[in-house]
């Protein structure tokens, strides 16, 4: 109760501007003008650091592969740079002599570098252009006040429609339901994004089911939105196997351009 009262004018303004914050009826509509404003191409240049851990279950009992690697990207008006240290390329080039000399060996390192893709990289120093291709089809759910790190926020959430590819899975799939969560500031600008996509299906009367979970937390950089911490979760069964895949993706920016 002591805490309440020392703390009772400081807490009764939070609440205040929590009301001031706007609740537009059309607020995808308003988010999906704000990334055009997003996506340009300001010269940026940035430090990948990229975790990743995979388990698929197999005869012989459960393989897991994990690691890390870290690269640096430069991106503007001429393109996408991907540079890898020599360090990195020494140590994938040593895993994947010994994975030849012993075929049980694994190079967890090329594999890791294989799954960080140059789309990937992309995508998250580009989040205003890949927003608003996930929300080409989304359908505005609720809107509400809401805080985004102890920062007032505009709490959007949205019905996706989720890309199946292939055609092959897309016929596969009968049950699918796909919905994210976006805190925008008060300008309209994303301050973060968790999204959840569950499917079910069967082919040749053999089920399987998934579930993909995705966060990402923004940075404005001059024109362009920066996806600066990512975790991407993804677990499968069916077929008699199963595998869970996590992806996690740290971006920081070199400020001097």
């Amino acid at each position: 109760m002591r805490l309440w009262k020392r703390n009772a004018a400081k807490a009764i303004r939070f609440v205040l501007l929590l009301a001031c914050l706007p609740l537009r009826a059309d607020a995808l509509g308003d988010l999906r003008t704000a990334l055009k404003r997003l996506q340009g191409s300001d010269p940026v240049k940035a430090t990948v650091d990229y975790q990743y851990w995979r388990q698929t279950s197999e005869d012989g009992g459960p393989v897991t592969v994990q690691g890390s690697v870290t690269t640096r990207a430069e991106d503007g008006p001429q393109g996408l740079r991907i540079v890898w240290d020599r360090a990195t390329l020494v140590a994938a080039d040593l895993e994947l002599r010994a994975s030849a000399l012993a075929m049980v060996q694994q190079a967890p390192t090329a594999q890791i570098m294989r799954s960080l893709t140059a789309l990937d990289i992309d995508e998250h120093l580009n989040e205003g252009a890949t927003l608003d291709r996930l929300l080409l089809q989304a359908t505005q759910m609720d809107v509400r006040p809401d805080t985004w790190q102890g920062r007032p926020a505009t709490l959007l959430a949205v019905r996706l429609v989720p890309l199946l590819n292939p055609p092959s899975l897309r016929r596969a799939v009968k049950e699918v339901t796909a919905q994210a969560q976006l805190w925008l500031a008060a300008d309209g600008t994303p301050l973060a994004w968790r999204s959840e996509v569950n499917y079910k299906g069967s082919r040749f009367l053999i089920r399987f089911q998934g579930v993909q979970k995705e966060e990402i937390h923004f940075l404005r950089s001059g024109n362009r939105l920066l996806g600066v911490w990512a975790s991407n979760e993804e677990r499968q069964s069916g077929f008699g196997q199963s595998m869970a895949t996590r992806r996690n993706y740290r971006i920081a920016v070199n400020e001097s351009r």
